[in-house]
């Protein structure tokens, strides 16, 4: 007999090991899920960095150097703002200008999440399009949801892709504007 024990005893050691291995394994995944899980989740919330502080702003016809067949052809904003760009995007047009600093035009429907998170879709069902996107605690939100909520605006800012959807933060109430 081995170590002075019988092959029962060694075989429920051997089990023993064997069994704390495969729970520091499994313990190890399930750590590395939730590791990656948190990354993603930081990295979905992460808008691009547009050159901070140049005071730049992008508009449709100046994205890419695109050709005219490109170019939107959307109405102009008639706000007089000098940081709302001359012409806007559609909403379904700010899908492929991600990345982009732009206006999109769109007619909004409010929406707060249960964790207070607020937006203006541009869809009342799945997918939503277009979203501007008003964090939860914002000292603006609940009154721009209330005066855009239903009708055609216009709302400027870095244009990103969330979970597969363009949407603009809306940082500031002078984002939003009513589209003339």
């Amino acid at each position: 007999m081995e170590n002075g024990q019988n092959p029962q005893q060694n075989k429920k050691q051997r089990n023993r090991k064997t069994n704390k291995i495969i729970l520091s394994v499994i313990g190890g995944v399930i750590l590395l899920i939730i590791v990656i899980s948190v990354i993603a989740n930081a990295a979905s919330k992460k808008t691009p960095d547009n050159n901070p502080g140049s005071g730049a702003t992008v508009s449709p016809s100046q994205s890419n150097g695109s050709s005219a067949s490109s170019t939107p052809s959307a109405t102009p904003s008639k706000t007089g703002s000098s940081t709302t760009p001359a012409s806007c995007y559609t909403a379904s047009q700010a899908a492929s200008e991600e990345g982009q600093t732009g206006c999109v035009q769109f007619t909004g429907y409010a929406y707060t999440s249960d964790s207070g998170q607020m937006y203006l879709d541009q869809s009342t069902s799945a997918p939503y399009g277009f979203s501007a996107y008003i964090p939860a605690g914002s000292s603006f939100g609940s009154s721009l949801l209330n005066q855009y909520s239903g009708r055609n605006i216009d709302v400027t800012g870095s244009i990103v892709n969330y979970n597969g959807e363009p949407e603009i933060e809306v940082t500031s109430a002078s984002q939003i504007t009513s589209a003339q």
